[in-house]
């Protein structure tokens, strides 16, 4: 902004290295291997490394299973067919 208002033109290069270096190390990272050629590009690059950066990073804290820890306890976590038991000769 301050740019913009001393008038001073900037060379794209030398815009896209200090954009790069005031992104994020994660984001940076994956831009700066993208292929780009203008600013803008190279803008809309980082916010879609962005978003897959939040998306990936929210389906990490889903769970792998469908069930509580506690649903054990609720349910009982003893089975009729446990092994060794003299019951299960009925079952099998």
């Amino acid at each position: 902004m301050a740019l913009i208002r001393a008038n001073i033109k900037e060379e794209p290069e030398a815009m896209m290295t200090r954009f790069l270096g005031g992104l994020n190390k994660n984001i940076a990272d994956v831009v700066e291997l993208s292929h780009y050629l203008d600013p803008i590009e190279m803008l809309h690059k980082a916010k879609i490394v962005e978003r897959q950066l939040v998306k990936n990073k929210s389906d990490s804290h889903k769970s792998s299973t469908p069930w509580k820890k506690d649903d054990s306890e609720k349910y009982g976590n003893s089975s009729k067919f446990e092994k060794g038991s003299s019951s299960n000769a009925n079952y099998f």
